[in-house]
This record gives C-alpha cells, sequence and structure tokens, in this order.
C-alpha cells in the first residue's frame, strides 16, 4: 500500500515503506534466531544461501534493505518547488 502511495509521490508514503522494510528485515534476521546460537552463525545461514530455505529467506532480507534505501532515498530528495 506504501508503495502506491510513493508513486503518487507522497512523502509520508516513502517514510512508512521505509520503516515497514526496517521492520521486515529486523523479523527476517534476528527474530528467528534459536537460543544457544551465535548471531554470526546465524547471519551466515540467514545470508549464506546454503539449503533450499535459505535462499528466499536471503532474498527477501536483501531486497527488503534495498528497498528500505530506495525509500529513504526517495523520501529525502525533493525537487524545488516553482
Amino acid at each position: 500500500m506504501p508503495a502506491g502511495f510513493l508513486l503518487a509521490r507522497h512523502i509520508w508514503a516513502a517514510w512508512t515503506l521505509f520503516g515497514l522494510c526496517l521492520v521486515s528485515v529486523v523479523g527476517i534476521v534476528a527474530v528467528p534466531m534459536p537460543s544457544g546460537t551465535s548471531f554470526g552463525a546465524h547471519l551466515d545461514f540467514v545470508l549464506g544461501f546454503h539449503k533450499s530455505n535459505g535462499v528466499p529467506i536471503g532474498l527477501a532480507a536483501i531486497f527488503a534493505f534495498l528497498a528500505a534505501i530506495a525509500a529513504i532515498v526517495s523520501a529525502t530528495v525533493r525537487s524545488p518547488r516553482h
């Protein structure tokens, strides 16, 4: 939904999309971490593309982070109003 409003050039939609992307990155990386596992080993699993379930997890984390960067850039860059 925020991405649709972003195409309509609403600044609040870009900030909302940025926040949602960051929440999804944290949800993918930090939340499902099993107890007793080191953070480095967990990141190796998430971003390592080791097994068949590691590929979609890694791609989702990478693309959510890239979408957050694109949203913050579009929220902060404005053309001058005439």
